[in-house]
């Protein structure tokens, strides 16, 4: 077989093995998968702002491999609070670039009568909502790929 074209079929293969970079997520569906390291979560998404403000609010679990991924038109700093939440969550601030800026973990449900809100430490596109402690050894930096 001609060198060129081999090198070009061995380029292709290994190209279509690579996984996606976040910068799809905007079309993302309930349902699809994202890795984070070794880890894979079957996320449900949040695109609107009824759907950002009610996000995990209210429910009595999240299973380990699952998660809400909030996807924002814009990449600006962004504030969270665990208003009627019932469970703790780690929570994974995104860039556009699929590069995780900033992680919160073991975010704690808020009390009814005081509830803060808190900001990422730098501008993100992109909110992952998973489990407290899914995070554990990921630090900043870490990609996020949509499998």
């Amino acid at each position: 077989m001609n060198r060129p074209i081999l090198l070009l079929l061995v380029v292709l293969a290994v190209s279509s093995c690579a996984p996606a970079a976040i910068k799809n997520l905007d079309e993302t569906s309930s349902g699809d998968r994202l890795s984070v390291s070794d880890r894979s979560f079957q996320v449900e998404v949040a695109k609107s702002e009824s759907e950002h403000v009610k996000g995990l609010s209210g429910r009595s679990q999240l299973k380990d491999d699952a998660g809400m991924l909030f996807i924002f038109p814009d990449e600006q700093v962004r504030y969270f609070w665990m208003k009627d939440m019932l469970f703790p969550l780690d929570i994974v601030f995104i860039d556009k670039e699929g590069k995780i800026v900033d992680i919160k973990r073991d975010f704690q449900p808020c009390a009814p009568d005081a509830c803060p809100s808190y900001s990422s430490a730098a501008p993100a596109k992109y909110v992952l909502e998973v489990d407290a402690g899914s995070m554990e050894g990921i630090e900043p930096e870490a990609k996020v790929y949509l499998n």
